[in-house]
């Protein structure tokens, strides 16, 4: 787990990151601050994107919905592994531990994290699968508060969970 702070730190450790936009993405709500709210607007094509930037990207919902900001997230993820794989993330890695050490909660030990950093660069990009929920593995349900949700449907999830091993 990262606190906001520290992701936009290590996204501006890593001199941030380049994501390329289908479509232009626009959340005329974005949230500020529990009273105050902003339009965010990020152009289509190729973008550049700071820490701040990067996380508003990242978390913004109202732009589409919430399997949108599933995708930006993992989009997000996979632009960070492609930067941590460049040559010239060396000069970023004494900033890097420095926060990861400070602001990223894990259960995993360090020989762990070790492991999983060694083993980053020889799994190739094809060799990475990503699966969405989408609307086919939910259904909709109502809170006691009177909230509408959509709560995972076991049918629905069960090909993705198949793929892992999982019973729904």
């Amino acid at each position: 787990m990262v606190n906001f702070t520290a992701f936009e730190k290590i996204i501006d450790a890593l001199g941030g990151l380049d994501v390329t936009m289908q479509v232009a993405l626009r959340d005329p709500l974005y949230p500020l601050g529990p009273d105050n709210t902003m339009v965010l607007e990020i152009p289509a094509g190729d973008v550049h994107l700071d820490g701040r930037t990067a996380l508003m990207y990242a978390r913004t919902r109202h732009a589409d919905s919430d399997f949108g900001r599933m995708r930006r997230q993992q989009k997000i993820l996979m632009a960070a592994r492609e930067k941590l794989l460049s040559p010239a993330v060396i000069f970023a890695v004494p900033a890097l531990l420095q926060f990861a050490f400070t602001a990223v909660h894990s259960d995993l030990s360090l020989e762990e994290i070790g492991l999983l950093g060694c083993a980053l660069p020889r799994i190739g990009g094809a060799g990475i699968t990503q699966h969405l929920m989408d609307y086919t593995m939910t259904h909709a349900y109502k809170t006691r508060g009177g909230a509408e949700v959509l709560v995972g449907d076991p049918a629905g999830m069960a090909p993705v969970l198949a793929l892992f091993g999982a019973a729904p």
